[in-house]
């Protein structure tokens, strides 16, 4: 899937100010599949775990895809964001799916793992809108 061998480095960081003392973090490109790709690794600096580092590994990833398409990029890029861990509890307590973060696990997989949710007035007659008041009032938006 990854071409190891068009592996470099990248610039940029993603990790918030306050953050830095505890976290490095590096960004590598390369060829992936069929377009540009990107190994995300987050090293921590802290002996505590985080329950919270699998979605912010998620935001760091979506900022990098943003930087991507910022630079003028049509499609996403695939971040493979990697967690190095140096913490004094062993084995890494927490789950590092963001989707456990949830209540309710299985409902936030079905709903991020799937299309979003999409009502096209576009195709919608005017009348069959009237007939759904609080939907004709966003029409009007």
């Amino acid at each position: 899937v990854c071409d190891l061998e068009t592996l470099q480095l990248a610039s940029g960081s993603f990790i918030e100010d306050d953050l830095r003392p505890y976290y490095s973090d590096v960004l590598y490109s390369l060829k992936a599949g069929k377009g540009d790709g990107y190994v995300y690794c987050l090293i921590e600096h802290q002996s505590s775990p985080d329950k919270h580092m699998a979605f912010r590994l998620l935001r760091y990833a979506i900022a990098a895809m943003q930087r991507h398409l910022d630079a003028g990029h049509k499609t996403l890029p695939l971040v493979i964001p990697i967690l190095f861990y140096q913490g004094k509890v062993s084995p890494y307590p927490y789950s590092m799916s963001w989707l456990q973060e949830f209540d309710d696990p299985e409902l936030a997989s079905e709903l991020y793992s799937n299309d979003f949710p999409l009502v096209d007035i576009t195709v919608i007659a005017d009348d069959e809108i009237m007939k759904h008041r609080r939907m004709a009032v966003l029409e009007l938006l």
